[in-house]
């Protein structure tokens, strides 16, 4: 095999393995992002503190959900799978 093809298929790979990285990246996003807006329900509630953690805490879960979906798009992207 010409080495061209060899390096182009080693890229390639090497992308897939990012990719994939990147994808079990955004799903530990997601579930911090869950965490966060429910703790912050929880803790708020549960200490009778006022809204300002729920506030945060699904501020905080919103924008790290959303992170999470563009990570998850970039690494399926290096992987082929564009949705």
């Amino acid at each position: 095999m010409r080495p061209e093809v060899q390096a182009a298929i080693a890229a390639k790979t090497a992308q897939q393995a990012q990719g994939a990285k990147l994808v079990s990246i955004s799903t530990w996003l997601l579930v911090g992002g869950l965490f966060s807006m429910f703790g912050g329900c929880g803790v708020s509630f549960g200490l009778d503190t006022g809204p300002e953690p729920m506030i945060a805490g699904i501020g905080l879960g919103v924008a790290l959900i959303v992170g999470s979906a563009v990570v998850g798009q970039v690494g399926r992207a290096k992987q082929g799978r564009v949705i």
